[in-house]
């Protein structure tokens, strides 16, 4: 039997950051400023044009906290306590014991900061055993989510779905 070793590619997303090889979709990835790098791993910008009805599923699996801004897109996420949808959010993940199902319909930009191991406990008491499987607002780590959703459109004031994200989850 002979098996397809190569991920699948979809060719009705467009990424701006261009796609490899194989036809994977890859982000702006970039590391920190030497004063920020005992903090920071990494920050990273992803931007996918596709069509409005279009579904992307996949997942994640990171050993770190991670602050993500979710600025396009209808987002679902499969977290231990059970199926969130957001839209425009600015949120803290925790770390992942086993794979998150994630899915986006739409085009979607997502902009985001990984934390260091053990960083969001030393910055601001971020509870990550607490958090994993699990993603919050930015709230947790001291920070304003429409501050944070400013800093990507400062002409405009938005109304942040993350306040009425945290109603939509399951506790």
């Amino acid at each position: 039997m002979n098996r397809q070793i190569r991920p699948g590619v979809d060719r009705a997303i467009a990424p701006a950051a261009g796609v490899t090889r194989q036809g994977q979709p890859l982000s702006y990835n970039r590391a920190p400023a030497p004063d920020l790098a005992p903090w920071i791993g990494r920050f990273y910008v992803t931007v996918v044009d596709a069509p409005a009805d279009h579904a992307l599923q996949c997942g994640l699996l990171a050993d770190t906290a991670c602050i993500r801004v979710q600025l396009r897109g209808a987002w679902t996420a499969q977290t231990r306590d059970g199926l969130c949808a957001l839209g425009r959010a600015a949120l803290v993940f925790g770390p992942n014991t086993r794979r998150m199902a994630v899915g986006v319909t739409g085009s979607f930009t997502s902009v985001g900061a990984v934390l260091r191991p053990g960083a969001g406990h030393a910055l601001a008491r971020l509870p990550e055993a607490e958090l994993a499987d699990r993603f919050t607002t930015v709230d947790a780590l001291g920070l304003d989510p429409e501050q944070w959703l400013g800093l990507f459109d400062p002409g405009t004031r938005r109304s942040s779905g993350a306040r009425r994200w945290s109603r939509r989850c399951a506790r």
